[in-house]
């Protein structure tokens, strides 16, 4: 997919489960239900640059001072990409510059921005 969008569209059908219970009395019946389905689907795709980062030398060599890092996270899809924040240490915190909580960063596709 690389990213890109993909429509799709077909036929949808439902069927009533043979329970496998019969009788002389009962006649097996299947009851079908069709829809028609479309839509499209999309695999995000992004990255994270720099990969790595050197805050140079922290705590008291810097008598503590705050060191900020940059990060920019890339969208190459069709679609926005979340990007999710797994566990960070107590020592970090995240300055996303939105409105979002600092767990998910949502990055619209460049053509949403319009």
């Amino acid at each position: 997919l690389k990213g890109r969008k993909v429509s799709f569209q077909g036929t949808l059908v439902f069927e009533t489960a043979d329970t496998g219970v019969h009788s002389a009395d009962t006649e097996e019946k299947h009851v079908s239900k069709v829809a028609a389905v479309t839509g499209s689907f999309a695999l995000s795709m992004g990255e994270v640059s720099p990969a790595t980062w050197d805050v140079g030398k922290i705590g008291y060599e810097n008598s503590w001072k705050e060191v900020k890092i940059s990060i920019e996270l890339k969208n190459y899809s069709e679609i926005s990409l979340i990007a999710k924040i797994d566990t960070l240490s107590e020592f970090l915190s995240i300055l996303s510059g939105t409105d979002q909580t600092a767990d998910e960063i949502v990055v619209p596709h460049p053509s949403l921005h319009r």
